[in-house]
């Protein structure tokens, strides 16, 4: 018995770092997602600025394959919408696991949650259609750079 209170003081220091972990992992992701919506909105317009810089320092009047840079900013607009609406699902998300824990259905319900599975894709999905973007973007500027 004497091993009891040390036991339940372990319990409770883990729960404790459980807890930091959770918060830690929520403030990293907060972070990305930030960061994601700041670079697709910043690409499509350095995107811009450097199309237009482009065709008059290299003197192009006609781009080539310019679908590609149309893909790069939708891929980007992609990236932003994923995003928030990412932002939407987990405000839901974290509002029915709520419910669950005060209805004591948490460990039955909580991966049953159609906002907590589509959170769980589109913070994935914004990162790569941002990465998506950038590769459309340099695949661009190399065929209209390295031009004949």
């Amino acid at each position: 018995m004497s091993n009891e209170p040390e036991s339940t003081e372990f319990l409770r220091q883990l729960a404790s770092y459980r807890q930091r972990l959770l918060e830690q992992s929520a403030e990293m992701q907060a972070q990305l997602d930030k960061n994601i919506l700041a670079l697709s909105g910043g690409a499509i317009a350095v995107s811009f600025v450097f199309l237009e810089k482009a065709k008059a320092a290299l003197g192009i009047n006609v781009l080539k394959v310019p679908d590609i840079l149309l893909g790069a900013w939708v891929a980007w607009g992609l990236s932003i919408a994923f995003i928030l609406v990412s932002y939407y699902s987990s405000s839901i998300a974290l509002a029915r696991t709520a419910e669950f824990v005060d209805d004591r259905t948490i460990f039955m319900r909580w991966s049953e949650s159609i906002w907590n599975r589509c959170t769980k894709f589109l913070n994935p999905a914004g990162g790569l259609a941002f990465l998506v973007g950038m590769a459309l973007l340099v695949l661009f500027v190399a065929i209209n750079i390295h031009r004949p």
